[in-house]
């Protein structure tokens, strides 16, 4: 009898089979590592094994600095000895150290020191940490402004609100920045306006505050401007010669016959610009009273109104004749050829 062998061959490839199948690569690690900046990175490689050949030699190609901020890529591949080529990847992500570095000082520049109020004036903070770098930073800041009210923050854009000193601060947590000084002025017309004085002090006397020295108290100054800065300039003209007259009835209400033609003359070059200046082909400039508001103004106290009584008291029961019409204009107290050709 004839005796027959069976034979079964586990694994490999039938030499008349061809052999197309990729090695399979296996990371040793993860397939997504993150590190803080300036940690060394170490390499943990990768396994490849292929049904035919076996183990094989992984190659990587790639590189990682951890000394930059990034996301790098790692490619691994392997090759088999029929040509079959597999790979895979391993992304490392640098992130910007947290754990390591800490913030020690803050640096704030601001690019103008003197702003009129309503313009901006743009901030620049620079932090300084542990390891002596610096970085720019405009997010989690805190800006301390005094007087507060003077000027507010909105991202590094500082807009001044009010006029006088402000001081303003960075804050990042619990770090304070230098301190910087900016002077926010009130220019309306070209003009100056004085700081708007402290209430208690400026009501404390008489004549009140007059820094600049202009004759007009310093509040009345500021309103006059506020209040006429959209109309005519001659409006602000009249209003401040009204403030001047004022002065003098609070200084010498006694003379009150004696000063009663300059007190009186800001009414008389008012009503020429509203009235008579038709009849001397000079323009119409003004529509309203002028130096009624300003008196209000002036005399906003009980002292200060007492003293108005005073004078007008003594300039009661007497007549006094008023200005011709072609006398009204050299009542003004101001260069009026400016606005002769309007």
């Amino acid at each position: 009898a004839n005796d027959t062998m069976v034979v079964t061959v586990h694994g490999g490839v039938d030499a008349n089979q061809t052999d197309t199948t990729p090695p399979t690569i296996t990371l040793n690690g993860d397939a997504n590592l993150t590190l803080e900046q300036n940690t060394p990175y170490t390499e943990e490689g990768a396994m490849a094994v292929d049904d035919v050949d076996g183990t094989l030699t992984v190659g990587i190609s790639g590189t990682v600095d951890t000394s930059k901020v990034g996301t790098y890529t790692l490619t691994y591949t392997a090759k088999d000895k029929a040509g079959n080529e597999s790979s895979v990847t391993r992304d490392v992500t640098v992130a910007e150290s947290t754990g390591t570095l800490t913030l020690t000082t803050l640096s704030l520049e601001s690019n103008a020191t003197t702003l009129n109020k309503g313009e901006r004036a743009q901030l620049s903070v620079v932090a300084t940490y542990s390891d002596h770098s610096t970085k720019a930073v405009d997010a989690n800041i805190t800006y301390i402004i005094t007087p507060a009210q003077n000027a507010e923050v909105n991202g590094t854009t500082l807009t001044a609100l009010k006029d006088g000193s402000v001081t303003v601060q960075a804050k990042v947590g619990t770090i304070l920045s230098n301190a910087i000084d900016l002077n926010i002025i009130w220019v309306v017309n070209g003009h100056t306006l004085p700081p708007e004085p402290d209430p208690q002090v400026n009501n404390a006397t008489l004549l009140g505050v007059d820094v600049n020295k202009n004759g007009v108290r310093d509040d009345v100054e500021r309103w006059i401007y506020e209040e006429y800065k959209d109309k005519h300039p001659i409006y602000i003209d009249i209003a401040m010669q009204a403030g001047r007259a004022y002065k003098l009835v609070l200084e010498t209400p006694e003379k009150a016959k004696e000063i009663r033609m300059k007190v009186n003359a800001p009414l008389f070059c008012s009503s020429y610009y509203e009235f008579e200046a038709q009849f001397f082909n000079d323009p119409i400039l003004v529509h309203e009273r002028i130096d009624t508001p300003v008196e209000s103004k002036y005399f906003n106290n009980k002292n200060r109104n007492d003293v108005y009584r005073q004078y007008d008291h003594l300039l009661s029961g007497d007549s006094y004749s008023l200005p011709e019409d072609n006398e009204m204009k050299s009542l003004c107290d101001f260069n009026t050829s400016k606005y002769d050709k309007e």
